[in-house]
């Protein structure tokens, strides 16, 4: 076995150990959207039938007409179509699809007018007492780390927040794209940003109950599989490991945070771990070099919420 193949397995193997009602990738999920990347990746998580979901990212619309991906996905038992809502009893989950079709030099998000007016309808029709959890491979512009950058986020021209509004309750957007985590809250909605894999060795676990909602980040691996990362990585075409040491942590505590909204108060808190305070201390100064002005300064955002 390659040794790409290789990590990508163990890494799955590390996903499936946790027990969840759906298991879903933020985007990218393929380095070009080939047919032969798509059906391989497909292969490895068809256990996951029903349960496995795949947000569209732009790397993965790179290759094919969108007429044929989408063939390829609802083709595909476990993964659907690549724009759907899936209704709970506690949640209405609303996938979006933010990519262009082959657009190898335009890497930012979109939205068509079909589709906006299908989420403001999705977003403003859910009873108060279930969440609403919106996917998308694009950040909402201006909202987490790095989606104020060119092509980081999704048109702005769209008016995305007018959509979204203000709706009561719990309202989260979920995002990848910018390879760093970041968490920001901006009126009704929380925004959860979260980093390849590839670069962080770490995925995020969203638990609701109804009353109380948590985020919490788990090592994906462990941490000698950095070493077999950036020996192939280097050979993908078009990517990037982000960060003078590899990691993509923004926040660096961010990897030792729990987010929890209770909805009678509707209050983010953001605590630190008690168990995890001693080697967060020791990581700041190694993990302070290497960030990016972005990352510092999702930092300094985080250290305000900490504090105040």
């Amino acid at each position: 076995m390659a040794l790409k193949e290789h990590v990508f397995m163990r890494l799955i193997q590390h996903f499936m150990r946790v027990t969840g009602d759906f298991y879903i990738s933020i985007g990218d999920l393929t380095n070009e959207g080939t047919r032969d990347e798509l059906e391989q990746m497909y292969s490895w998580l068809s256990h996951l039938e029903g349960r496995f979901i795949h947000v569209l990212g732009n790397h993965d619309t790179l290759t094919l007409p969108k007429k044929e991906l989408m063939s390829i996905m609802t083709g595909s038992p476990m993964s659907g179509s690549p724009e759907r809502v899936i209704e709970t009893e506690l949640a209405r989950i609303i996938i979006l699809d933010t990519t262009k079709e082959r657009s190898w030099y335009d890497w930012g998000g979109t939205l068509t007018a079909d589709s906006l007016d299908w989420l403001e309808e999705m977003v403003h029709t859910t009873e108060r007492r279930r969440a609403v959890f919106v996917f998308a491979h694009h950040p909402v512009y201006l909202t987490t780390a790095r989606s104020n950058k060119r092509m980081q986020a999704i048109d702005p021209a769209l008016s995305l927040r007018n959509i979204l509004g203000k709706r009561p309750g719990l309202n989260v957007f979920f995002s990848g794209h910018n390879h760093v985590h970041s968490i920001v809250r901006e009126d009704a909605w929380y925004h959860v940003q979260t980093a390849a894999v590839l670069d962080t060795l770490t995925y995020r676990l969203i638990e609701w109950d109804g009353l109380h909602f948590s985020i919490k980040l788990v090592p994906a691996g462990p941490a000698s599989l950095f070493h077999d990362i950036l020996r192939f990585s280097r050979h993908i075409r078009g990517f990037s490991l982000v960060g003078k040491n590899r990691l993509a942590l923004g926040a660096w505590w961010d990897t030792f945070l729990m987010v929890e909204h209770e909805v009678e108060r509707s209050i983010l808190s953001l605590n630190t771990v008690s168990a995890s305070t001693r080697l967060a201390d020791a990581l700041a100064a190694e993990f302070e070099s290497t960030m990016t002005d972005d990352q510092r300064a999702v930092s300094v955002a985080f250290d305000s919420l900490r504090m105040g």
